[in-house]
């Protein structure tokens, strides 16, 4: 059955936004939309960076945290800095609950929340290929830090656009990753029928 709803392909910062809440909820707005007013894909290599990248950042925010107590308590034997070191102390056993909060979190949204508003794409091992060439060959979105991983999103994309090409309808890539942001990729997208969005509340203004 065809579908005439906008086509929302979520990247996998997006994800990070529910997740965190860090764009004061525009991701979860446009999550609202899902069904009504637009179909929302998941690719599958996305779902699965978006628990591995939650879980590293945990352990990143944990180290730090952990770092401060021990600067923390040298604060604590001078007696005009003491004050300072207990209103501290009291700041980071709030900040370790919290991110204890958002490392339950993960799972939720990885297995609970997700399929609820997306349907969740497959990654193929053809994608998965054209991804490492596109890689090695150098080509966008090919980065220093993440190149290989974006090029993999980047060809499930373009095999969604493709395999939706009979569907009458505007498609979207939605990310805000910079790296995406390159004229050959607005340009190859754009001929699929696919719109790079990286402003979310743009979009979800214009669907809504």
């Amino acid at each position: 059955m065809k579908s005439t709803l906008p086509l929302l392909i979520f990247d996998t910062n997006i994800l990070i936004d529910l997740w965190t809440q860090r764009d004061e909820g525009t991701a979860t707005t446009l999550v609202s939309l899902a069904n009504t007013k637009a179909e929302i894909l998941v690719p599958e290599f996305v779902r699965e960076e978006f628990r591995g990248t939650a879980h590293t950042w945990i352990k990143a925010e944990r180290r730090r945290v952990e770092l401060f107590e021990k600067n923390i308590a040298s604060w604590k034997r001078p007696a005009l800095l003491s004050a300072f070191a207990d209103g501290m102390s009291e700041a980071t056993e709030n900040a370790k609950k919290s991110i204890g909060i958002l490392n339950e979190n993960i799972d939720v949204i990885y297995s609970s929340s997700i399929p609820t508003f997306a349907r969740i794409v497959p990654h193929t091992q053809a994608a998965h290929l054209k991804g490492e060439l596109r890689y090695l060959s150098g080509r966008a979105p090919d980065a220093p830090s993440k190149g290989l991983k974006d090029c993999r999103i980047y060809e499930a994309v373009l095999e969604i656009a493709q395999g939706d090409q009979l569907n009458n309808r505007d498609r979207y890539f939605v990310t805000r990753d910079e790296d995406f942001r390159k004229t050959s990729l607005i340009d190859e997208l754009a001929s699929l029928g696919v719109t790079l969005a990286h402003q979310v509340g743009k979009l979800y203004a214009a669907l809504r």
